[in-house]
C-alpha cells in the first residue's frame, strides 16, 4: 500500500491462523477452508491486521488489488452464501465472490457475488484489476469437466468479443464502481 505495507490473500483450511482485534472476521467458519487477508509491516516483523474470508463451505481467496484510496479488494470462490450488500450487481445462486474492506480490514465496503447460478463454481479467477475510477475487471479460465462445470451462461453485455463458448472458454467481466452495476461480460477463448 502507500505506506509500503505488504498484504497477502490465499486459503487456509487451519482453526488457528493468525487473526488481529478488530478485523472483520476472527474465527474460522469450518468447511474445506476459508480464505483470508493479512496486513504486514514494511519491514516484515509485524501482523498489523489479519481476517478471515468466508463461510462454513469452501472459500477461497485468489487476488488482491488495492484502489487509489488503498482500500483492499480480493476476488475469490466459495460454494457458501456469501453476503450481498444492498445496491450491488450480483447474480443470485454464484460461487464467484468479490470483497472490498478498509486498509486496516476492520470493515467491509461490499461484498458481492458473481456467475451463471447454477450453485457451482464456474471459474479460477486469474487476473484482477481496479482502475483509477474504482471499475472492478475480473478474468478466469472457466469449466471443470471432472466435477461437469461451465461457464455457459455467464452475465454477457451487447458488446461482448464473443458471446458464444462450449462451456470452458476464458470468461471477462467488468463491475462499476462499487460494483453497482455490468459495464462488460465476454468469453474469450475457442
Amino acid at each position: 500500500d502507500n505506506s509500503l505495507n505488504v498484504f497477502v490473500t490465499g486459503g487456509t483450511a487451519s482453526n488457528n491462523f493468525p487473526t488481529t482485534a478488530g478485523s472483520i472476521k476472527t474465527t474460522y467458519g469450518g468447511g474445506q477452508s476459508d480464505g483470508f487477508i493479512s496486513k504486514i509491516n514494511s519491514g516484515g516483523t509485524t501482523l498489523m491486521a489479519s481476517t478471515f474470508i468466508g463461510t462454513n463451505q469452501y472459500d477461497q481467496c485468489f487476488l488482491l488489488q488495492f484502489d487509489k484510496n488503498f482500500d483492499v479488494y480480493t476476488v475469490g470462490q466459495s460454494l457458501g452464501n456469501m453476503p450481498v450488500s444492498a445496491g450491488v450487481y450480483s447474480n443470485a445462486n454464484s460461487k464467484q465472490f468479490i470483497w472490498k474492506l478498509n486498509n486496516n480490514l476492520s470493515s467491509t465496503s461490499f461484498t458481492t457475488i458473481f456467475g451463471n447460478g447454477n450453485g457451482q463454481i464456474n471459474i479460477s479467477p486469474t487476473a484482477f484489476l481496479v482502475d483509477r475510477c474504482d471499475n472492478i475487471y475480473v478474468c478466469g479460465w472457466g469449466g471443470d469437466q471432472t466435477k461437469l462445470t461451465t461457464t455457459n451462461n455467464m452475465p454477457l453485455t451487447p458488446n461482448a468479443y464473443q458471446s458464444t463458448t462450449d462451456g470452458y472458454n476464458f470468461y471477462l467481466f467488468v463491475l462499476t464502481a462499487n460494483a453497482t452495476s455490468l459495464l462488460y461480460g465476454s468469453y474469450f477463448g475457442g
